[in-house]
């Protein structure tokens, strides 16, 4: 009997506690913005996300008996040009979302060079000019 009160006297005050908790991936190659939008299109959150990021998204200000704020709609956007890359709906409170599960273009266009900047090309060296000889690999020694 008494641990029957204890439990209820512990778990009560956390049934009153309302929070929301988004987890946000960005699993792309490219830099992005996420913007959490509440089930009433309320804007809840913003972050920016670098290639293979990860940010955790609370908010303890939810009041859930007024109205519903979940679930949550979350949009990704190139941080480049602002495009839209693409949208999660009905994200759950505690949900993880990863960029590539979103619906949309999934891409960004690459940044273009400001005006009077030439375009970057891969030098010669890097790649190198001259085919390669199959032979010279035979008269170097191994070790």
């Amino acid at each position: 009997m008494y641990q029957r009160i204890l439990w209820m006297m512990c778990t009560l005050p956390l049934l009153t506690l309302h929070s929301a908790t988004v987890r946000l991936i960005n699993d792309s190659p490219f830099a992005l913005s996420a913007l959490i939008l509440a089930a009433t299109g309320e804007v809840m959150g913003r972050s920016s996300l670098e290639p293979l990021a990860q940010f955790s998204w609370e908010n303890s200000q939810v009041d859930t008996s007024k109205n519903s704020m979940s679930p949550f709609t979350v949009v990704f956007h190139c941080a480049t040009d602002g495009g839209l890359y693409g949208t999660v709906n009905n994200v759950t409170t505690g949900s993880m979302v990863q960029a590539s599960s979103a619906s949309g273009a999934r891409y960004c266009a690459p940044k273009k060079p400001a005006k009077g900047q030439k375009e970057e090309k891969p030098s010669d060296l890097q790649y190198g000019t001259e085919p390669i000889n199959p032979n010279q690999w035979r008269q170097q020694s191994r070790y």
